[in-house]
């Protein structure tokens, strides 16, 4: 009905005017619809992740010591990986040897030297389908003669594997060929430019370091005309990553 006012004219009659009546609505319309999409999703799986790859650490402490025509390579093999979890993922450990008067460049140990012997790591590091059996039938064959030069290990390095931290002590017999140094190689001219004269041997002679002895552990003499043997070990991972470069043994000959 019409409200007089007190001029005694007639006015209207006001409505309350509500202004957050939609955005309210708004609002919780919004929120539920956020609740049905975290709703929808709990349960779901993402893209499946990389498998997370352990590399074992270099092996940093290796010796050698000769009785005769026989060197026993003593080392320890990895407690670690590469990112300092442990224990270490070692699936094996190849030893190498090289003759000469300088060691090879670290990324070349595989391609210059001469693989002594193969250790197996522990039966759950080892590399994805090799079973003991196949690890017992390799050292039969090496300690026949059948496999790589000097492979005879000690006890505790038999085809049950070695566990990290453990030390290993393995024999290198030097033969007649593990006592000649590798022939450098062939300089090969480049096609259509003519043949280039070799190039003249260099003997240098430079004293190594003092206190070296025949006992080595972190490297060999850069230089010098005494004919030496290096040993290096190089931890293999389950899928076969190979871990970083580790430390040499020294070894004179003469």
């Amino acid at each position: 009905m019409p409200i007089r006012s007190p001029e005694g004219g007639t006015a209207r009659r006001l409505r309350p005017v509500s202004g957050g009546g939609r955005g309210t609505r708004v609002q919780v319309l919004a929120g539920a619809a956020l609740l049905l999409a975290l709703a929808g999703g709990c349960g779901k799986k993402g893209p499946p992740l990389a498998p997370f790859v352990r590399i074992p650490a270099g092996v940093e402490t290796i010796t050698a010591r000769r009785l005769g025509s026989d060197v026993f390579v003593t080392l320890t093999v990895p407690s670690d990986n590469i990112d300092e979890s442990t224990p270490a993922a070692v699936a094996r450990i190849d030893v190498y040897a090289y003759t000469g008067t300088t060691p090879p460049p670290r990324a070349r140990w595989v391609e210059l030297g001469t693989r002594v012997a193969s250790i197996p790591g522990a039966a759950d590091m080892r590399e994805p389908g090799q079973s003991s059996a196949d690890r017992s039938a390799q050292g039969a064959q090496n300690a026949s003669g059948g496999g790589d030069a000097g492979d005879q290990l000690s006890p505790a390095a038999e085809p049950e594997g070695v566990v990290p931290g453990a030390v290993v002590t393995l024999r290198d017999t030097l033969t007649a060929a593990a006592l000649t140094p590798p022939a450098a190689p062939a300089v090969v001219p480049p096609t259509g430019r003519g043949t280039v004269p070799p190039a003249a041997p260099v003997s240098p002679q430079v004293v190594p370091p003092a206190g070296q002895g025949d006992v080595g552990g972190g490297g060999g003499a850069r230089e010098g005309a005494t004919l030496r043997r290096y040993y290096t070990a190089i931890p293999f991972a389950p899928d076969g990553r190979p871990g970083p470069p580790g430390a040499v043994a020294v070894l004179a000959l003469a």
